[in-house]
């Protein structure tokens, strides 16, 4: 099981944070980041989508502008960092040696650049710190 170690600025004292836990996920996820987006698909235009990450959650309507600074909540981050790419399809052979079409490289629809000083969704940020054995 892993564990993080999450100190609070008011008091000296640690609470030990299960990482599986869905309220310390859902609490990490609404975290607000600074992020600069970028539209490489159609770029200068709004990019409008919806998101619900949890069963407690609304749903919630976002309209982003190409090159817009934005602060989001890091759930959101997130997916669009990850899950705005769009497979390349080429000629390559595939497990049995035949010719066919497959997936040559991944092309960026848009992406999201973070403007705060630790990388989007890395556990060993300045917020969270691995316990001392």
């Amino acid at each position: 099981m892993s564990k993080v170690v999450k100190e609070t600025p008011q008091a000296v004292m640690t609470e030990v944070v299960d990482r599986k836990d869905l309220n310390y996920q859902w609490k990490r996820g609404r975290e607000k980041v600074r992020v600069k987006f970028v539209n490489d698909e159609t770029p200068g235009e709004l990019k409008e989508f919806n998101t619900r990450f949890f069963r407690q959650d609304p749903i919630e309507k976002w309209a982003l502008k190409d090159h817009g600074i934005y602060e989001l909540p890091l759930c959101v981050a997130e997916h669009l960092m990850k899950d705005g790419k769009t497979p390349i399809y080429g000629a390559g052979k595939d497990e049995d040696g035949n010719y066919a079409e497959v997936i040559v490289g991944w092309k960026n629809r848009f992406h999201v650049e973070s403007l705060d000083f630790h990388q989007i969704g890395d556990p060993l940020d300045e917020r969270h710190t691995l316990p001392s054995y």
